[in-house]
């Protein structure tokens, strides 16, 4: 037996049928998506606040670099951003009599902020068997045009005894860029 509700509607008109209902979860579905669709990335700066305008997708070449300039690949996602070394960054000459150790180049992962984009850059390292993966703090900064300021915390060289030695407090690399696409 059906219950009279606002989960009724009333019979089509070229119809002439019995009552159809509503099931319960179809009229809430709308709200769900809704509230979803406006939580995404709720919170996170936009681009084009304050450190950082624009999109900084495309490719950027080190700028005053002697030779082949380093280029770096940028996608941006809007809160967050990911930097690919767009060179060979994993180039790594072993000594004589040292086993071959593997290095894999550099990636960064970045949040947006109101000063910018801030993170860290990863690095994985294989010799052998023996794998680790190290890690530095990044920061994209002072963003105008077609150039940024990169600074990279400098990832510590393979050791001959321990691959991944720890980190010394040594000056970051600052990386003046230019957008070449």
């Amino acid at each position: 037996m059906r219950r009279a509700g606002a989960n009724v509607l009333p019979p089509r008109a070229d119809q002439g049928r019995r009552v159809r209902a509503i099931p319960p979860g179809l009229l809430a579905w709308p709200l769900w998506a809704a509230a979803a669709l406006l939580s995404c990335d709720a919170g996170a700066p936009e681009r084009g606040t304050a450190g950082c305008p624009g999109s900084l997708s495309g490719l950027w070449r080190v700028e005053g670099a002697v030779g082949a300039a380093p280029t770096w690949a940028i996608l941006d996602l809007g809160a967050r951003a990911e930097v690919y070394a767009a060179f060979d960054d994993a180039a790594l000459t072993p000594a004589p009599g040292e086993p071959p150790t593997e290095r894999a180049p550099r990636h960064l992962e970045l949040v947006r902020v109101h000063s910018g984009l801030v993170g860290h850059v990863d690095r994985r390292i294989a010799r052998g068997q023996e794998r680790c993966a190290q890690r530095a703090p990044a920061r994209i900064s002072s963003c105008a045009g077609d150039s940024l300021e990169l600074t990279l915390g400098r990832l510590p060289e393979p050791g001959r005894v321990v691959l991944c030695p720890a980190a010394t407090s040594t000056e970051p690399e600052r990386l003046r860029l230019r957008r070449v696409r």
